[in-house]
């Protein structure tokens, strides 16, 4: 963790909790987005997080709307984090 509370990840991962509550959405294959847990995404899944109050969450070298390439995990800092990456053309 950093001084300030916040995790530290590299660019290709995302972190789904620090000191406020985030919104995870997976893209359906309707095209519609649904709220799910952090805890729930796998490798392959399209996602993007949010911020309580709906603002986008973005890391560096991370996207807004992602692709897993790990299933989300909670690291030894308690915090959960995905590795990902950009899709092909966004």
């Amino acid at each position: 963790m950093s001084k300030k509370g916040k995790a530290v990840v590299s660019p290709t991962e995302k972190v789904a909790s620090t000191e406020v509550l985030r919104r995870c959405y997976r893209l359906l294959p309707s095209g519609e987005w649904m709220e799910i847990k952090f805890s729930k995404l796998k490798v392959g899944d399209v996602f993007r997080l949010t911020e309580s109050g709906g603002s986008r969450v973005e890391s560096p070298g991370a996207p807004w709307v992602s692709i897993a390439d790990s299933d989300a995990y909670v690291n030894e800092d308690g915090v959960g984090v995905i590795k990902c990456h950009a899709p092909r053309g966004l």
